[in-house]
């Protein structure tokens, strides 16, 4: 199944020597922090798939379920 970023997200960096970035979901009102590398990864990412993804199955998983990732067209 493809996936991508959500619409709704909205990245702002919260400290710049760490590289450390708030997501926020503007719709479900979701916040998390994560770093710079997966900032850059949604951002640069117009389709998405679980056995493309670097990063853990769980971070896929928990960032589908906050809603920064969607299937929705």
């Amino acid at each position: 199944m493809n996936y991508r970023k959500s619409s709704y997200v909205i990245a702002t960096c919260v400290d710049e020597e760490q590289k450390q970035y708030m997501l926020i979901h503007g719709y479900t009102g979701a916040i998390d922090v994560v770093n710079i590398e997966i900032k850059e990864y949604l951002t640069k990412n117009n389709t998405l798939t679980i056995d493309s993804f670097p990063y853990s199955k769980e971070l896929f998983d928990k960032l589908l379920n906050r809603g920064y990732i969607t299937s929705k067209s």
